[in-house]
């Protein structure tokens, strides 16, 4: 377990009890502090002090026999928020600092705020998640609200971690598979639905959702759709985009219910789910 302490007093770290992640093996172990020679770390617009810090937000994961930790400084009304790393060859240290990894996503998009993150290992590579706020430049408001990024990360041959923020992100790894229960929040847009678990809510009309290179193969006979209203919902399904006439509109009235609806598709499209009315979209699947 990784925890931060509070201002400048760093991060730490204890083994748990694997039958019982509740209770601690040993004592707590302090990784490290506030270091003023990182300039990065420090507080200010230009990291002009030297001797305040706020340090966070750890986040640990292994690679080729080295312990990374990545971290948070120096506080999310700074434009000078970032991320470093430290590595080693225990979980628990000692660690060696390596430097900064991701300056605040203003440099990269203009927008400064929060650089909270983790790391993912998938296919082999390396993924820094992050926080962006492109969804709230789209719209037009202020509020530093807070959207999901990925981008690669490139690792040296002697261990050294890269990263470059990019708007596009990572392409997408392989096509969606359309042929199972798909939950109705699987999705890589959307606008104006929340998600309660796996079921699309707070639904309106013209809120829509839309899922990307999704493989229906050689075809399918029908789309099984279920959702649940107290009024009614309609729900249009479209490919590629929304011009034009969808493939299918699908009406559930009160209730919770499924609605099978004809549809031939084949070959890897976009899918847009368009709503008319108010209510929860479940899930639905091609058959």
């Amino acid at each position: 377990l990784f925890w931060p302490g509070r201002g400048i007093s760093g991060i730490y770290g204890v083994k748990l009890d694997p039958q019982d992640l509740t209770r601690f093996m040993d004592k707590p172990t302090h990784l490290f502090g506030f270091n003023p020679m990182h300039a990065w770390e420090r507080y200010g617009e230009m990291n002009e002090y030297p001797g305040v810090a706020w340090i966070e937000g750890p986040w640990v994961i292994k690679r080729n026999g080295i312990y990374y930790l990545e971290y948070s400084a120096s506080g999310t009304q700074w434009k000078t928020y970032a991320e470093g790393y430290y590595t080693s060859t225990s979980p628990l240290g000692p660690y060696t600092y390596e430097g900064e990894l991701f300056p605040n996503q203003g440099r990269f998009f203009g927008l400064y705020g929060n650089n909270h993150h983790s790391i993912a290992s998938f296919g082999g590579e390396l993924l820094l998640f992050y926080h962006n706020r492109p969804v709230e430049k789209a719209m037009g408001i202020s509020g530093n609200y807070r959207s999901p990024q990925v981008d690669r990360i490139t690792v040296s041959a002697s261990g050294k971690m890269s990263v470059k923020g990019t708007m596009k992100g990572i392409s997408q790894i392989k096509a969606f598979d359309p042929f199972r229960s798909v939950s109705a929040c699987e999705m890589a847009r959307q606008a104006g639905i929340n998600c309660d678990g796996k079921q699309v809510t707070d639904i309106d009309t013209g809120d829509w959702t839309q899922l990307c290179g999704v493989d229906f193969a050689a075809g399918t006979k029908d789309i099984r759709l279920f959702a649940e209203t107290q009024e009614k919902l309609v729900i249009f399904m479209y490919l590629d985009n929304t011009a034009g006439a969808p493939l299918f509109e699908a009406i559930f009235n009160e209730g919770k219910c499924e609605c099978v609806m004809p549809a031939q598709i084949a070959g890897v499209h976009d899918v847009y789910f368009v709503f008319e009315g108010s209510g929860g979209f479940i899930g639905w699947g091609g058959r």
